[in-house]
C-alpha cells in the first residue's frame, strides 16, 4: 500500500511540474521570468521560436527590460508585466538599465 501511495504522488508531482513549471523549459504552460528586486528569474530562460515570454513585476523596486539586440523593452515600471514574443532563433541578452549587473538572456531554439 506504502508504494502505491508512493507512485501516485510521483505521478503527481509529474504532472505538477509539466503544468505550470515556470523554469523556462521548452513548451512550458506559462512562458514567465520574474522581475524581482533587483535580479530576474530565472537568469538563463529556453523558449521556442514563436512563444511569447513574460516579464512579470513581483518586486517593490522600479525596473525595465531593456535588450542588446535593439528589439521591443519595457518601460521603467513597479508592476505589471512586459511580454515579447521572438520569431529568430537565438540568444537575447536584456538588462535592467537602473540596476548594474541585473541581466538575463532568452536562449530561442
Amino acid at each position: 500500500m506504502r508504494m502505491i501511495k508512493r507512485g501516485v504522488l510521483c505521478v503527481l508531482f509529474g504532472a505538477f511540474m509539466l503544468l505550470g513549471n515556470g523554469c523556462g523549459s521548452p513548451g512550458a504552460a506559462n512562458a514567465v521570468i520574474q522581475v524581482l528586486d533587483n535580479s530576474f528569474s530565472p537568469m538563463t530562460f529556453n523558449a521556442r521560436v514563436g512563444e511569447p515570454v513574460s516579464w512579470v513585476w513581483n518586486g517593490s523596486n522600479p525596473h525595465d527590460v531593456k535588450f542588446s539586440d535593439g528589439g521591443s523593452s519595457s518601460d521603467v515600471q513597479t508592476n505589471g508585466q512586459f511580454d515579447r514574443q521572438f520569431t529568430v532563433a537565438g540568444t537575447y541578452l536584456y538588462l535592467c538599465t537602473i540596476h548594474a549587473g541585473m541581466q538575463g538572456q532568452v536562449v530561442v531554439s
